[in-house]
């Protein structure tokens, strides 16, 4: 009984020992990041650490975490810095965003779905009023359907404090679409390292919020932020998307049909969108098309898909 107690192997030691090693990993990535300018490649040497304890891996808790600090201090410590300059770029811009106020036609489009929300406090009465709010619209100036179903969802619908949302939805799908684009492209297709990608992503994201004309109607006014901003980041997804796919010409079918499917469906989404955005996308798709056509990739017979879908919508 007294020989399993103190055998180091059984579960208890083994749990001490895990819990032991993350709190050592906690102070040394607590004294590391005293400098401030060392909290990306102690970051890093965390995550380094803490998925070696994950697997099980044997090695020292200290030397394991330098040894990373060190492999990795200069790439981390370039996207920290990064990374850093773009979060004081954003947080202002979100701080802001608590006087924000509908203005010009949010009112017009929010007007159905206002009532309906007040009449039942129905989430489906909302939905079905937007709807109904597309097909009048649709039928009487135009024909984008995604951003006039959106603009009609404006979020001052369910009450004027939710407004404060709008920064949040825009910039958010801003950045993620400008990540994931970069990631896809520079990784996928171009041969990149993932912090490279992730650099260049930051950078771009701060050119993109800092020297915007007009910061009002590009990220706080919720019908032109939507109908611009919002689309250009759905637009950033869909070139990521079709850099994955170009780049997967070699994968499972299976994987690419996912990729086409993803195509597809943000295709019918962005042709309903506005129509600078739409245009700019369809362009892409078809030179793209094209230069697999050229290259006599197989690749360009499944992209006729896609493009049919898109096709359809912006049609």
């Amino acid at each position: 009984m007294f020989s399993e107690i103190f055998n180091y192997d059984n579960r208890f030691w083994r749990f001490m020992g895990k819990l032991w090693d993350a709190l050592v990993l906690n102070i040394l990535w607590v004294v590391c990041c005293i400098p401030l300018v060392t909290v990306g490649a102690a970051t890093t040497a965390v995550y380094y650490v803490a998925l070696k304890l994950a697997r099980d891996e044997e090695g020292y808790v200290i030397s394991s975490f330098f040894k990373s600090f060190k492999e990795n201090f200069r790439q981390a410590t370039a996207l920290w810095l990064v990374l850093a300059a773009v979060v004081l770029m954003l947080v202002p811009m979100l701080l802001v965003a608590r006087y924000n106020v509908p203005c010009a036609d949010d009112y017009h489009f929010g007007a159905p779905t206002h009532a309906a929300w007040q009449a039942t406090h129905s989430l489906a009465a909302v939905v079905k009023a937007a709807g109904e709010k597309v097909a009048e619209r649709y039928a009487n100036w135009q024909g984008t359907y995604s951003a006039m179903f959106l603009m009609a969802l404006q979020p001052a619908v369910f009450g004027n404090g939710f407004y404060a949302l709008v920064p949040f939805l825009t910039l958010g799908m801003l950045a993620a679409g400008t990540c994931f684009f970069c990631l896809s492209l520079f990784t996928k297709l171009l041969g990149a390292s993932r912090w490279q990608a992730l650099v260049l992503a930051l950078v771009w994201l701060g050119i993109d919020t800092q020297l915007l004309p007009s910061a009002v109607q590009g990220f706080y006014w919720y019908n032109g932020a939507i109908f611009y901003t919002f689309f250009f980041g759905v637009q950033l997804f869909y070139f990521g998307l079709l850099a994955r796919y170009v780049a997967a010409r070699h994968a499972a079918r299976r994987r690419s049909a996912a990729f086409l499917t993803g195509l597809c469906a943000l295709g019918l989404f962005l042709g309903g969108g506005n129509l600078v955005t739409a245009f700019g996308t369809l362009l892409v798709l078809v030179c793209v098309l094209c230069l697999l056509a050229i290259m006599k990739s197989r690749q360009w017979r499944a992209l006729l898909l896609p493009l049919a879908f898109f096709w359809q919508a912006f049609w």
